[in-house]
Order: structure tokens, then sequence, then C-alpha cells
């Protein structure tokens, strides 16, 4: 059910038990195969550029055998676990860019299984030009989130993701507006049931589009990336939302003039790099549906311009797809 305007959508939840692994020696494509799957999180998708959301809330409930203290917001079940995720009044929520993808993480602290940093509290910065699309919010971080719950022993900060019929919504505090929801795994057209082992996802592009029917459970899991299915063989594709960091319509982002030459037999791509930018050289296989993909990419110079070259092909019959450069930071 929807009835709002979308600025974000749910991408996927965790409902890995606290001392389960994902399913069948399934590794997730940040964390690898930890204990737990990194715990309680939930992952949402920008779909709207420059959306504000100060005052909007993720509202969510879970069957418990335990009885829970008063309803946080729904007075009509009473036994349910509940709980609210409210976006406060902070720049960062006042200004969100189209195709970010945001994860908010009871733990904060999470290391991969290699033991290398995933998430030390609040991350909020983006970096398109450098393929840098997700940004991480700590519950716990008091300027960013009002967090709060009726589980048993738990606090401010703390919120549920399970498999026990756990479901989420997303409201419009301001006359308590449904924008979207529920979805979970106990509503018609949710595509499976959630086992403690598992995560739930979308398995479509993200868009303005999406419906339960969308959403399924699985053990491929992506935390803070475009998210998998079909045993890892599919992939969101998130163009369509980034469009603005490729046309330049983005803070300082764009594409840059670029020649292509055979040179001593050699085709090499061509740009001027100014100083205070950032220069990402991309190529797709395809120009009428394109998915760029990093070739190399040069970070800021700060004294004058210069003429960058860079061989593509060693010789013309090697040149495959189409090229070009994104330009990120501050326009000179």
């Amino acid at each position: 059910m929807e009835t709002g305007a979308q600025p974000l959508i749910l991408n996927e939840f965790n409902a890995v038990g606290s001392s389960r692994f994902l399913d069948g020696e399934n590794t997730d494509t940040r964390l690898g195969r930890i204990e737990g799957n990194g715990g309680n999180w939930i992952e949402l998708v920008v779909i709207e550029d420059h959306a504000d959301v100060r005052g909007l809330e993720l509202r969510w409930a879970e069957e418990s055998t335990e009885t829970p203290a008063q309803p946080v917001w729904d007075d009509s079940r009473p036994l349910m676990h509940q709980g609210v995720i409210r976006f406060l009044d902070h720049e960062f929520w006042s200004d969100l860019r189209q195709g970010t993808i945001i994860t908010i993480t009871e733990s904060g602290m999470l290391v991969d299984d290699q033991g290398s940093t995933v998430v030390d509290g609040s991350d909020l910065q983006i970096d398109p030009g450098a393929g840098d699309w997700w940004v991480n919010v700590w519950s716990f971080d008091t300027d960013l989130l009002e967090v709060i719950t009726n589980v048993p022993g738990d606090f401010e900060g703390n919120f549920s993701v399970g498999n026990d019929n756990w479901e989420i919504s997303l409201f419009d505090s301001v006359g308590d507006l449904l924008i979207w929801g529920p979805i979970g795994e106990a509503y018609d057209g949710f595509g499976g049931g959630v086992g403690s082992d598992e995560v739930g996802k979308l398995e479509l592009d993200p868009s303005a589009d999406v419906t339960i029917f969308d959403y399924n459970d699985g053990t491929s899991s992506s935390f803070g990336a475009p998210n998998i299915w079909s045993a890892g063989t599919i992939t969101q594709d998130f163009s369509l939302l980034r469009e603005w960091a490729l046309n330049g319509n983005g803070n300082g982002g764009g594409t840059a003039p670029l020649s292509i030459a055979v040179i001593n037999g050699e085709v090499q791509v061509s740009w001027e790099r100014l100083p205070g930018l950032e220069y990402e050289l991309q190529q797709s296989i395809s120009i009428t549906a394109p998915q760029w993909e990093r070739v190399s990419f040069y970070p800021m110079i700060m004294d004058d311009a210069v003429n960058h070259s860079e061989t593509v092909a060693t010789e013309p019959g090697q040149l495959t797809g189409f090229f070009q450069v994104l330009v990120s930071g501050p326009q000179q």
C-alpha cells in the first residue's frame, strides 16, 4: 500500500540471527561470511533527487513470545514488538542525492571476515566520481536519528530486524501519512518466508514503481551495495537513478570532452585535467543501454591544467565499447 510520494524505498534487510550465518555457505558482498551477517540493519535507496526526508519515520513491528512494553506506534497490536526510526532535523537528511544507498545499523562497528573495518559509526559522504554511493547511519547517532522501541531490555537507539513476521513501513509523522508499506513476509505479495539465515530484499531495479510483489527472501546478501539474486547471477542496475552524476547535473559533476585517436598504432583517449577535479575513465559495451564500468581513476591535481592521454587498445581492432570521462569535485 502506497499513498504518498516516495523519496526513498526499502532495498534490503538482514534477518540472520545473531548466532547464525547466511545459509549454504553464502557470503555478503561487503561483509563476507560473519556471524549474524552484521546484526540488525536496514538498507534504503534514495529515488528522488534532492530529497528532504526530515520528519519521516520508519515504523517496524515483529511477533514475539516476550511480553513487550506499551505499544510504540500501533495500539491495535499491543503484543507486537514495535519501534520507530525517525529522521531528525539534520542537514544530511535535507538534501539526499538520487541513487544513494543508505544503511542503518544498530552496531557502531562492523568488521568483515578478513578483519577490515566496514562500519565505524556514521559515515555520510558519497563520492560518485570514485564510485562510492553508500552512506551508513548508526542508530545511536542522536544527531541524525531518534530510535525508540518497546522490546524488553532494549534502549533508545536499539531496533530489531528478524524473521518472525517482521514488517516495516515509512510514514510522514506530520498528519500520520503512510508513504509505503507495510513490507514483510506476513503480507500478500511478498515472495517467501524469511528464515533466520536469510535476508529480505528487493529483486528489481530500484524505482518509484516497486511494490511488495518485487520483494523476496534470499541468501545472497549485499550490505551497502546493489542487490543480487538468482544465485548471484542478477544485480540491480542503478544507472537511471545516477544519471545526474553522468550528465553534469550534480554539484561539480559531469563528463569531460574526450577525444579518441590512433597514435603510433595504439588507440588513445585524451582529455584535459583541470585543477581541483577528479576524473574517472569509464567504458560501456553498449551505448543504447549503457552500464559504465571504471577503467581508471585520477585524483585531484592542484597545479596547472594538464593534457592527459591514456592507451585503451594496443591496436585499433582491439577497441570495443564506448568511453566517457566522469568529472567530480568543485568546479573551478
